[in-house]
């Protein structure tokens, strides 16, 4: 009680010597304890001191990334949707081999999406996938596989896995947007711009638990034979209770059901799973501690449900939430990297009344030249969502991709060094807060990764880390430090062309006109499958 006493008593005297709470930046907001408490309650996690850098395109995700499986001692723990057989996806592969070589009881466990060999056409799994298998012997969980006969299995759009984490030791962690190939993890020409980041500390050893719970889970629910509750109420209360203890009596706060105990199992199993990671907790002293504050947010469809006012299960997106949070306590502006802008109406929601609010919103997104599939379909599912958030004063920039350095290398000849090549197609997903908080993550901040995804993201509360963030904006939008930057062709130094083209609505308005939304609206309607 007192403590709470002393702790109302300093925010009083905080808020007293700096005016109202507009006034505060946001990341001193965030250190006090009622809006900490808040943000505590809303991502589900709590933030922890860490190492953090920042990988930006492929090539340095890729050395970090072999460096650490290199250096290896216990475990190794992936999480990848998909894993391509091309040549940096057989890198990343040997990798693992020779990891495995050199130390034949390193345990290994990976788990990707059930659609992986289809996504990497190896549909039967006897290419990449074979290999794969045999490297990481019976530590392969495919997520939510149609086989599981579940009750949402043959939903094949919805419940996908789509965070990306490499976990060694249970301090060493890589997350972000890039999924094993060449198209992420090269440079030049036909590489992608993506981004990951490296934490080192107590944020890596929660991602150790969060792999831990959702192996076990899935080899749960993939045996048939372990009975589960048939409602999804009871079915969904046991899944809270079971991954993250204490979670069902704040989305089930008037729930308490009695499950029998065959149903009961998933309980004991996943907490049998955990048993070495208290252990390793012990162990691991992290005497080095970093001094960047870290939270990991993962949000995972079959679980992310609550009971509203009427008793009605309601799906709900902690991510998004989080950003709905931080955006209300923001002052000035926030950016962000969509790669695929099919938003929710939800979320289209959030970034316009932060907009009315005040706070100016810009989004990079991909241009239907720099789009990776089915460019025309998807540009025009975009731009349906364009209409209300254009009008509403909010920036989108659309991604140019490699068009124009491809014309000056057929222009005048030359060789544009690969160095040079700023990433084909938009693959980021980031945000940035008044340029203080800043957000890493595999989601996409789109209908997919907001209902039917899995994700993790990262949320750092540090101006430093906050100011590389946006070093990537700036050169995507252009700003005047490039203005002077000469780019290599060949022996000539040409102008840095500009990367992306600012969108207004008399840019789409055309394809509003009557008779013609069908094209845009079509694939708008049908966004859950992009």
């Amino acid at each position: 009680m007192q403590n709470i006493r002393i702790n109302t008593f300093l925010t009083l005297l905080f808020f007293c010597l700096n005016g109202f709470s507009k006034d505060i930046p946001l990341i001193q907001k965030l250190q006090l304890p009622e809006l900490e408490k808040e943000l505590d309650f809303i991502s589900q996690s709590k933030k922890t001191l860490n190492t953090v850098e920042l990988l930006h395109l492929g090539k340095k995700s890729f050395r970090q990334k072999i460096n650490i499986i290199k250096n290896a001692e216990k475990f190794i723990y992936h999480t990848v949707p998909y894993w391509h057989d091309d040549k940096k996806g057989n890198e990343f592969y040997k990798a693992f081999v020779d990891k495995k070589d050199q130390n034949p009881e390193i345990e290994l466990k990976l788990i990707m999406d059930w659609s992986s060999n289809i996504t990497v056409q190896d549909p039967l799994g006897k290419r990449i996938f074979k290999r794969i298998s045999k490297v990481f012997g019976n530590n392969v969980l495919r997520w939510n596989h149609p086989n599981w006969l579940r009750p949402w299995s043959l939903k094949l759009s919805e419940n996908h896995i789509h965070e990306k984490m490499l976990i060694v030791d249970g301090e060493n962690l890589i997350i972000g947007g890039m999924n094993n190939g060449t198209t992420y993890y090269d440079e030049g020409p036909k590489a992608w711009h993506d981004t990951d980041l490296y934490i080192k500390g107590p944020a890596a050893l929660e991602a150790t638990s969060i792999f831990l719970k959702v192996n076990a889970l899935g080899n749960y629910l993939k045996n048939y034979k372990n009975k589960i509750p048939l409602g999804k109420k009871k079915r969904l209360w046991l899944f809270q209770k079971s991954m993250f203890p204490g979670s069902e009596k704040i989305y089930f706060p008037s729930a308490n059901y009695k499950i029998n105990k065959k149903r009961k199992r998933l309980e004991e199993f996943i907490s049998d799973s955990l048993k070495k990671l208290s252990h390793l907790g012990e162990e691991r002293s992290f005497k080095n501690k970093g001094k960047t504050p870290v939270r990991l947010i993962y949000d995972n469809p079959l679980i992310n449900y609550r009971l509203d006012e009427k008793n009605k299960l309601k799906k709900f997106n902690k991510t998004i939430d989080s950003i709905d949070f931080l955006l209300k306590h923001s002052k000035k502006e926030a950016l962000f990297v969509i790669p695929y802008f099919t938003l929710t109406e939800n979320f289209q929601n959030i970034l316009l009344k932060a907009q009315k609010n005040g706070i100016k919103i810009k989004v990079l997104t991909n241009s239907v030249i720099s789009m990776d599939y089915y460019p025309d379909f998807m540009h025009n599912a975009m731009t349906y969502t364009y209409k209300k958030i254009l009008k509403s004063g909010v920036k989108i920039y659309e991604w140019q991709g490699h068009r124009a350095f491809n014309i000056l290398e057929k222009n005048y000849n030359c060789k544009i060094p690969d160095k040079f090549w700023p990433g084909n197609t938009i693959h980021s997903k980031l945000a940035i807060f008044d340029n203080q908080v800043s957000m890493v993550s595999s989601h996409n901040f789109n209908l997919r990764s907001e209902k039917f995804n899995s994700e993790i993201t990262a949320l750092i509360e540090d101006k430093t880390f906050s100011k590389e963030i946006h070093n990537i904006f700036d050169t995507a939008f252009f700003s005047r430090r490039l203005k002077n930057k000469k780019l290599k062709c060949g022996a000539l130094e040409l102008r840095y062309p500009k990367l992306t083209k600012l969108i207004k609505f008399s840019d789409i308005s055309h394809k509003f006109k009557t008779g013609k939304q069908f094209k845009v609206k079509v694939p708008y309607l049908l966004r859950r499958y992009l």
